[in-house]
Order: C-alpha cells, then structure tokens, then sequence
C-alpha cells in the first residue's frame, strides 16, 4: 500500500511579509529644513547677492520690519534682476527683485503636506515659519528626495 500525502500533512509555505518601510511623507517638514538667511525687505538686492554667494545658498527669506516671512528669493531670481536692468540692480530692493510668491508652512506640517503645497504652487523650495511667522528654515524639493533617499535606504 502507498501513502497518499494530503493537502494537510504537506509542508506549508512559509509566508515572507513585506517589512514595514517607514513613511517619510508622516514626519515634520523640519526634518528636512536646513537654515536660510533672512534679509528686511528693503535690502539692496546687490546686497542679497552677497549674502547668497558667502553663506552658500540659493534661498534667503524676506522679513518685515517684526521679522515675518514674506518672500523666498532664489539666486536665479537675483540674476534674473540684474539681467533684466543691470544700471538699478543696486537700487532695486530684495521684495521688488521678484514677482514669483513661493509659499510658506508652518513648522507642525508634515512632509507630505509641504510636498502637497510645492506641487500645487509649483515651487521647488517651501520656507517653514514658526508660530509667530516667523522663518525658521527652508525645505527644498532636492532636500525632500535626499532625505527620503537616506531614510528608505537605511
């Protein structure tokens, strides 16, 4: 007589669950927000360059006279005003040298939220305000990926 394996006395399978990724898009936007340098409104943008060029950054923050945020200038915005009239660039002021509105999130907003504004607003960079609005960083689309990048591969 032969044995006859039924379905119950063969060997189950082993089942591999997939391991729980974390999810990036739940953490606070300050996880990737580095530090942008502030400029008042009524900068020179001629001074703006400067201060880009010697703290190393594309992005600074226009404040009011109580500190809130108003405007992210980018370099590109600081070439573009010195190409469009190079003889006012000294007298061209760091909230006029750009018509373009990037947005701003408050610093309880998570990344997926920012992600969500800087899709919509088509921006690649979010400035991040405290509660009294004022700057405490910038979020860039490059900081997002690279963060994301560094936490998946971990």
């Amino acid at each position: 007589m032969t044995a006859v394996m039924t379905p119950t006395a063969q060997a189950r399978p082993t089942i591999q669950r997939p391991v729980a990724l974390p999810d990036p898009r739940r953490w606070p936007v300050a996880r990737a927000m580095r530090d942008a340098p502030s400029v008042p409104l009524t900068e020179p943008v001629a001074s703006v360059r400067h201060r880009m060029a010697t703290a190393g950054t594309d992005y600074v923050i226009v404040v009011d006279a109580l500190g809130r945020g108003l405007k992210i200038l980018s370099s590109r915005d600081v070439v573009g005003c010195w190409e469009r009239n190079p003889s006012r660039f000294g007298a061209t002021t760091a909230i006029e040298a750009s018509a373009v509105q990037r947005p701003f999130v408050d610093a309880t907003a998570t990344v997926a939220e920012a992600m969500r504004v800087m899709r919509l607003c088509r921006s690649s960079a979010i400035g991040v305000l405290n509660e009294s609005c004022e700057p405490i960083g910038i979020t860039t689309a490059h900081d997002l990926v690279r963060m994301i990048d560094q936490e998946l591969a971990a």
